[in-house]
């Protein structure tokens, strides 16, 4: 609202497109996103590029964006501690979030 970018609520987008189902594939019910299988792969997360955009319009608007930058940081300690996926909460995010 303050960059004057339209959006839309949780409720209107969910209006829009219809709640999130969790479909059975090949047998097996869907284990985590693009987080968690890119960990598994060892590959790059998606944060930053997720959440960096957040940031920098936040800094040029005057707005404060603490979840965006812990997000940030909690992936970024995932890959150097070589956490395996699956292995935080919600509560553990939760909490790592609160501290910013």
């Amino acid at each position: 609202s303050a960059a004057g970018r339209e959006h839309r609520s949780l409720d209107a987008l969910v209006a829009a497109m219809g709640p999130l189902r969790v479909e059975v594939v090949d047998g097996h019910i869907r284990q985590g996103g693009a987080t968690r299988h890119a960990l598994r792969r060892g590959q790059a997360l998606e944060t930053h590029c997720l959440h960096e955009p957040v940031v920098t319009l936040g800094e040029q608007v005057g707005v404060q964006t603490p979840v965006n930058r812990a997000l940030i940081a909690a992936a970024e300690h995932v890959v150097a501690a070589g956490e395996a996926p699956g292995s935080w909460s919600a509560g553990r995010l939760r909490r790592w979030v609160g501290r910013a």
